[in-house]
């Protein structure tokens, strides 16, 4: 799902299967104007535990993203990131036309271009840390 002009999405995983659109836009609506949801479904019709949440503006979704990543529903951790159309030409951080980062992004800001590894939180990994590559 490609967000239009002026819009970003949400990529969300680790979904409860049973959740529909009408959950999704539920749960999202708090960080910005919702302008879709989509639940990932299999060839039956059931859930792939995957979807997508787009909101009218880039506030919205980082919001999203920085409040709902590491969310713990049904035992599991939701993991919530921006899709790779919502990072724009900019980059998280970066500027138009900056070196590219991991997966041909511009670097943000103050990283060098090949990027630099990180720790995750505990609560976006079930408790324990783990090396992030490419970030």
């Amino acid at each position: 799902m490609t967000p239009g002009p002026g819009e970003a999405a949400c990529y969300i995983f680790h979904m409860p299967p049973e959740w529909s659109e009408a959950d999704l836009m539920q749960l999202f609506s708090p960080f910005g104007q919702v302008t879709s949801a989509h639940v990932q479904r299999d060839a039956n019709g059931f859930s792939r535990s995957c979807g997508f949440v787009t909101y009218a503006s880039q506030d919205g979704a980082n919001q999203a993203c920085n409040m709902m990543n590491g969310f713990g529903v049904d035992g599991k951790f939701l993991k919530v990131s921006l899709t790779q159309f919502s990072l724009g030409a900019t980059g998280p951080g970066g500027a138009p036309g900056s070196a590219p980062g991991p997966g041909g992004l511009p670097a943000p800001s103050g990283i060098p271009a090949g990027g630099m590894n990180i720790n995750a939180s505990p609560m976006q990994t079930g408790g324990q840390a783990t090396r992030m590559p490419g970030i």
